[in-house]
């Protein structure tokens, strides 16, 4: 029965998505060649907010925890599909669970989604991909010149760092590297 109800839902979500006359709908391939599908979807839920789901791997689910919570009622979304050769998929927007800007960015590689998710005072500034994983940098909004950017770490082979970690500035991309400036 639950499955039933999931399959209705997402037709739902389809349909109120094709006929969205906001736009809300991002298709990216990420990984090599674009081999790799990934859709936003978004749902219409009030005056100017709209539940967010990502469709890949066969399945389509709420962007943070489940559909029927707040988490993943957006306003001002801005998604993105980034980058010339790997592609990055990138969404932010302000979600009713948190008053301020909430997102995730995500790539595929290795034959799995890496996924980065992200909550900071301002959408992200830069993003750096290399086959370790990724980086995101946020200004932090800190007076300290030390502390000028947050950044996020994906680790290829550990997944998300939930260590919070700051920089005084932007790194040169290293060998093996791609930046993606985000805004």
């Amino acid at each position: 029965m639950t499955s039933v109800l999931r399959f209705l839902a997402c037709l739902a979500c389809a349909a109120a998505c094709g006929a969205s006359s906001a736009g809300q709908l991002e298709n990216c391939g990420l990984g090599p060649g674009g081999g790799y599908p990934v859709a936003v979807l978004a749902q219409q839920a009030g005056a100017g907010d709209q539940i967010i789901y990502l469709r890949h791997g066969g399945k389509t689910e709420a962007l943070f925890g489940n559909a029927d919570s707040e988490d993943s009622r957006a306003s001002q979304l801005k998604t993105g599909c980034v980058g010339r050769g790997e592609k990055l998929l990138v969404l932010a927007g302000e979600f009713y669970s948190s008053g301020y800007p909430k997102g995730v960015i995500m790539r595929y590689r290795g034959g799995r989604v890496q996924r980065l998710d992200f909550a900071e005072r301002a959408y992200p500034h830069m993003a750096y991909a290399s086959a370790a994983g990724l980086r995101l940098y946020i200004a932090s909004g800190w007076p300290e010149a030390a502390k000028k950017w947050t950044v996020y770490r994906y680790d290829t082979a550990t997944g998300q760092s939930m260590d919070e970690e700051y920089a005084c500035c932007l790194p040169r991309p290293k060998k093996g590297e791609t930046r993606y400036r985000l805004d």
